[in-house]
C-alpha cells in the first residue's frame, strides 16, 4: 500500500507566524516524543517504504 504526500506551500509574514516553540513547551515529554515518532515514521514510510523502528538496548551495569 502506497501513500500519497501533497505538498502544501503557505506564505504567511512573519510577524503573524505562530510562535512553535512556546506550543512545544507546553507540551509534555511524552507527547512532543509521540509527535517525534510519528514524524519519523512518516519519514522512513517514504522514503522506504516500510516502518523502521528504533533499536532498544539495555544493558545491566554493576555498581561497585
Amino acid at each position: 500500500m502506497t501513500l500519497a504526500i501533497d505538498k502544501v506551500i503557505t506564505k504567511v509574514r512573519l510577524e503573524g507566524q505562530s510562535n512553535d516553540l512556546s506550543f512545544w513547551l507546553s507540551k509534555t515529554p511524552q507527547e512532543r516524543i509521540a509527535a517525534l515518532e510519528r514524524i519519523r515514521q512518516e519519514y522512513n514510510r517514504g522514503k522506504y517504504g516500510l516502518d523502521v523502528r528504533l533499536q532498544r538496548v539495555c544493558r545491566v551495569i554493576k555498581q561497585a
